[in-house]
């Protein structure tokens, strides 16, 4: 897969952090470039919140086996 030109080029992880909080869009920091982030969709909340759901009965199942 072909990765995008970086939006932006920043010199350090504060940098970054400073430049997400005025920005309307969400970028990926990789390397000292920003890229800017696709939007989620219901479909994928849903599915996230189906992954966190199974992860979590796994936990609570080995927390109580582990007395």
């Amino acid at each position: 897969m072909v990765r995008a030109m970086p939006v932006k080029t920043v010199t350090t992880f504060e940098d970054y952090l400073a430049f997400e909080e005025t920005s309307q869009e969400r970028h990926e920091f990789v390397d000292g470039n920003l890229f800017v982030m696709a939007g989620g969709t219901n479909r994928h909340s849903m599915i996230v919140l189906y992954l966190i759901s199974l992860l979590m009965q796994q936990t609570l199942k080995k927390s109580f086996y582990i007395q």
